[in-house]
């Protein structure tokens, strides 16, 4: 007989156990996929508080009911315990990313040393200076220097970014082979252009994009000429600020 009684205490326990485990996982998909669920809600409910209050009202003699209480009470107080642990907390404020626009980097104008950027690479071209301004609206750069498989050989480059579509090339050789060209002054938008030996004086105009005889010859402006079949240039990106 009581083995009888032992077995369907067990059998209870375990129907107990399972339900518990349900009610488990049912308060865990509540509370933590629920959008408006206060922090620490109350999770111990009214039936923890009942089976407390119904075990203090059972005889201290009366084991078998006291065990079967204190059973509802342990698995009551679990799944408060998990609960609370699964509860998300509501006084944690969501700080919304302040993005910071950067703006691009100005177009400095003038005279400047070497190259601003990977336009030529060391085995191509020695680039001794260039100049950056603003020509009829077009951010402009002319570098000056000459090529490496012929050192004698001095050039301007001149690179012409217009507010749409890819930056247009030029390449204008020196008439005479004077060694590396460089910008020595400017007097607006025409540079002053001393060659290598230090000897012969040049004269470029950038609307024009050609060589003149001197600082106040009047010419037309005109278009960058082809590069020469004979140069191999750099891939060369778009214009560096």
């Amino acid at each position: 007989m009581n083995e009888r009684i032992d077995s369907k205490r067990n059998i209870w326990g375990v129907a107990i156990l399972i339900v518990a485990l349900g009610l488990v996982s049912m308060l865990v998909f509540q509370f933590v996929l629920a959008k408006d669920i206060p922090a620490n809600r109350n999770c111990e409910g009214t039936e923890i508080e009942m089976f407390r209050t119904q075990l203090a009202l059972i005889p201290g003699s009366d084991l078998s009911k006291r065990k079967k209480v204190e059973e509802k009470i342990t698995a009551w107080e679990t799944m408060a315990a998990i609960c609370k642990s699964a509860t998300p907390v509501t006084d944690i404020q969501i700080v919304t990313p302040q993005f910071t626009q950067i703006s691009p980097a100005p177009f400095v104008t003038g005279v400047f040393e070497g190259q601003p950027g990977a336009y030529f690479h060391a085995f191509e071209a020695k680039i001794e200076n260039h100049w950056k301004g603003i020509v009829n609206g077009n951010r402009v750069i002319v570098f000056a220097g000459a090529w490496v498989k012929d050192p004698s050989q001095g050039f301007i480059a001149v690179q012409t970014a217009p507010k749409k579509g890819k930056p247009i090339w030029g390449y204008y050789p020196s008439a005479a082979k004077l060694g590396a060209l460089r910008i020595v002054d400017t007097k607006g938008s025409r540079l002053i252009i001393q060659s290598a030996n230090d000897k012969d004086v040049l004269f470029f105009d950038v609307p024009a994009l050609s060589f003149v005889n001197s600082l106040d010859e009047v010419v037309t402006p005109s278009t960058p000429t082809d590069i020469p079949v004979t140069i191999q240039p750099t891939n060369i990106p778009y214009p560096v600020p």
